[in-house]
């Protein structure tokens, strides 16, 4: 987010303090919506290439998870507001480009 708000802090000089927290706001909620999409695509492929067994693993971990988090008191979130779609849309695109910790497998 700082080197993104680096390069794009000058559309923003005649922004109040409010607008500018939303921009930044919305890179880091388009962020973690691209990353969440790259990690989806990266489990598939990997159950897809594994076949079934691998199925069953992820699925048990994912069990896990949803328990703990089920177990956990939490309040609800409070309402958003609004977005700055132009922001979201870079974090977006940051998101899928980002390193989510997948191992990348090349030839030599």
């Amino acid at each position: 987010m700082r080197a993104w708000w680096a390069v794009e802090r000058h559309r923003f000089w005649m922004a109040t303090d409010s607008d500018k927290r939303h921009a930044r706001s919305s890179f880091i909620r388009g962020f973690g919506a691209g990353a969440a999409e790259r990690i989806r695509e990266s489990r598939r492929r990997v159950i897809d290439e594994s076949g079934t067994g691998a199925d069953v693993i992820l699925a048990s971990r994912k069990d896990r998870v949803t328990a703990v988090v089920a177990a956990m008191t939490t309040r609800s979130a409070r309402r958003r507001g609004w977005a700055d779609p132009g922001s979201y849309q870079r974090g977006q695109r940051s998101g899928r480009e980002a390193n989510t910790g997948e191992r990348q497998v090349g030839r030599g």
